[in-house]
């Protein structure tokens, strides 16, 4: 079973994306963004500028195909193509 999009931290409580979310919005992968955040101290507001960059990019390039506003759709649907 593939990584939810949407995890819960156990201890605070906190909704998040996963790195499988991140990931596939910023069109690297879940590796990718896990290596980032432990080199980092799990600090993911420390995202490179390219990924960052990508994401904004691939955000709009959804919003033009399908209208749709949602960053989770965009998120929904580049992590379906990952899958494939």
């Amino acid at each position: 079973m593939s990584e939810p999009l949407i995890v819960v931290d156990a201890h605070t409580g906190e909704t998040m994306l996963s790195a499988r979310a991140l990931a596939a919005l910023m069109g690297v992968s879940p590796a990718e963004v896990r290596g980032h955040a432990r080199a980092n101290s799990g600090d993911a507001t420390t995202l490179p500028g390219a990924w960052q960059r990508a994401a904004r990019r691939r955000a709009a390039e959804y919003r033009a195909r399908t209208g749709d506003e949602s960053l989770l759709g965009a998120i929904e649907h580049y992590a379906s193509e990952a899958d494939r």
